[in-house]
């Protein structure tokens, strides 16, 4: 079972990175982090509601929001990241962020089994193949580095919240996710305060596909 919701994390954490590109410059990035961390809010409470699951401590209070300012980086980085280079190249430095926990379950003693291993192995060995070529392609373009350096931001950003709302979750782990989103909340409503909105210099009529 938990493969198979391992496997559904992965598509649906594809489909929101393909989200991000679509609409990459069209809106702000303080916009689509205010959009997603919302909705987010609202699924977890939802489905906390739903499955009897749904709880607030203030033990779960501080985990929730060092993960929240922790996937609130990662995902300014990543989006400032995707607004400069392609997606292929910023895509595929973020999908790094399933080394942190994996290296931080080695750190603590937790022995990895072979399966594992050769996982970390196909994915590195996927990465260098697919992307590679268009990072050294980029490389002589003056925003490569800083378009590199944003996405493995953004890949650290996401592995340490990982780790961070798994151990600090001890009452409900909807609640924690739920709590987690309000960095994301506030810091994306104060940005586009200081900015003057969500849209940028983009029109509302860009947004239509």
């Amino acid at each position: 079972m938990y493969v198979l919701l391992a496997l559904v994390s992965c598509v649906l954490f594809g489909i929101g990175k393909f989200g991000i590109g679509r609409y990459r410059g069209r809106i702000s990035a303080h916009g689509i982090v205010l959009v997603s961390a919302t909705a987010s809010a609202m699924t977890y409470v939802l489905f906390g509601v739903l499955t009897h699951e749904l709880a607030f401590s203030p033990i779960d209070l501080i985990p929730a929001l060092v993960g929240g300012a922790c996937n609130v980086t990662g995902n300014l980085a990543f989006i400032k990241a995707a607004q400069r280079g392609k997606m292929g190249v910023v895509a595929g430095v973020g999908t790094a962020a399933c080394v942190v926990p994996l290296m931080y379950s080695v750190l603590i003693g937790e022995s990895l089994v072979p399966r594992a291993w050769l996982g970390l192995g196909v994915m590195a060995t996927g990465l260098l193949l697919l992307y590679l070529p268009d990072m050294l392609r980029d490389r002589q373009e003056s925003n490569a580095t800083p378009v590199f350096l944003l996405s493995l931001v953004s890949a650290v950003c996401w592995g340490i919240a990982i780790v961070v709302l798994d151990l600090g979750t001890h009452i409900s782990f909807m609640g924690t996710l739920a709590l987690a989103t309000l960095p994301q909340i506030v810091v994306a409503i104060v940005i586009g305060c200081v900015a003057g909105g969500f849209l940028g210099e983009v029109s509302k009529v860009s947004l239509v596909p």
